[in-house]
């Protein structure tokens, strides 16, 4: 009787863990989607390559994510810190900017392997749109070092590890 107390109270201190580190993932995460709309909409506003690259390299842009860039329907292609792609790299081929220009929604991607880079990232999008219609894509690549932080942050009293899966359990 008094290990299946414990078992349970056990149990529902790890349903309450779980569900404060979901909801602070979910603040850190929507903090970070509202930065990237408000500054698609600017860019929607004053889709010149001028605006694009003041933006992009803004301070509160650029402390928070390891880099942003913006990809245009005619394929023209803005990245901040600047660094050279890949041969043959287009911008509307990346899933991150297909999702976010079909849905007219922000998206958040699962882990990759990111264009001229050894590491995983996850991206941020939000369409760029114009009457509606998405005229490009703005995102931003999240490290998973600092998602790792958040979750490691959590101490379970050595009785287990955090960690972070996708809807469909990767």
């Amino acid at each position: 009787r008094q290990q299946a107390s414990t078992r349970e109270a056990l149990h529902r201190n790890l349903q309450a863990t779980g569900q404060l580190l979901g909801a602070n993932l979910d603040s850190w995460l929507a903090g970070r989607i509202l930065l990237i709309e408000g500054a698609a909409e600017t860019i929607a506003a004053n889709p010149t390559p001028q605006n694009i690259g003041a933006i992009l390299s803004q301070d509160i842009i650029a402390k928070t994510f390891i880099a942003s860039y913006v990809g245009l329907e005619d394929s023209r292609f803005f990245i901040h810190p600047e660094r050279v792609m890949p041969d043959g790299y287009d911008v509307r081929q990346r899933a991150w900017y297909k999702d976010a220009a079909r849905s007219l929604e922000p998206v958040l991607t699962e882990p990759y392997i990111g264009a001229g880079i050894d590491y995983l990232i996850m991206t941020q999008a939000a369409p760029i749109k114009v009457n509606g219609k998405a005229v490009g894509v703005l995102g931003a690549s999240l490290s998973l070092e600092q998602l790792a932080k958040i979750i490691n942050a959590v101490d379970l009293n050595g009785i287990g590890y955090a960690f972070l899966v996708s809807d469909d359990g990767k």
